[in-house]
C-alpha cells in the first residue's frame, strides 16, 4: 500500500492557514475570500486634553474608557463595568491618546486618584476610522 503526499505551494498553505486564523473559508476557485464590509472591524481614537479646575493642564491624571455601550447597556454583558476596557495618563502638557477603539459608545472617566486634582465623566460615541477629540474639565 502506497501512501500519496500532496506537496501545496508555501503561498497556498499561507493563504489557507491565515484564512482559518480570521474566519475566513477559501473562496471555490482556491482564492481567498474577501470579508463582507460587515465582518470587517475598524478602530477609532480618541484623544484630547484634560484640564485642572483652575483651568492648567493636568499631567499624569488617568483616562478611562469603560465598555462598549449600546443603548446604555455595556455590550460585554457586564452591568457595573468595573474594569476599564482601555486606560491611559496624561503627558506634561494634559494630552491623551487612545487609538485601537472598536466603534462604540464608551463611558469616559478621568480623574487622580481619591479626586484631588477632580473628576470627570461622561458617555462619547467612537466612529470607525475617525479620531474623537475632547477636552475634559476636571470638576
Amino acid at each position: 500500500m502506497k501512501t500519496r503526499l500532496a506537496l501545496l505551494s508555501i503561498p497556498a498553505v499561507a493563504a489557507v492557514a491565515a484564512a482559518a486564523v480570521v474566519g475566513f473559508a477559501p473562496a471555490p476557485s482556491g482564492d481567498v475570500a474577501a470579508p463582507a464590509p460587515t465582518e470587517m472591524i475598524a478602530a477609532g481614537t480618541l484623544k484630547g486634553k484634560v484640564i485642572t479646575k483652575a483651568g492648567e493642564p493636568a499631567e499624569r491624571v488617568s483616562v478611562r474608557v469603560f465598555g462598549q455601550v449600546i443603548g446604555g447597556m455595556p455590550v460585554d454583558g457586564d452591568v457595573e463595568l468595573r474594569k476599564p476596557t482601555k486606560e491611559v495618563r496624561t503627558d506634561a502638557n494634559g494630552n491623551f491618546n487612545m487609538p485601537g477603539l472598536a466603534a462604540a459608545r464608551y463611558r469616559v472617566e478621568a480623574g487622580t486618584r481619591g479626586g484631588e486634582e477632580g473628576y470627570f465623566r461622561k458617555t462619547v460615541g467612537i466612529k470607525a476610522g475617525e479620531v474623537t477629540e475632547m477636552e475634559i474639565k476636571l470638576r
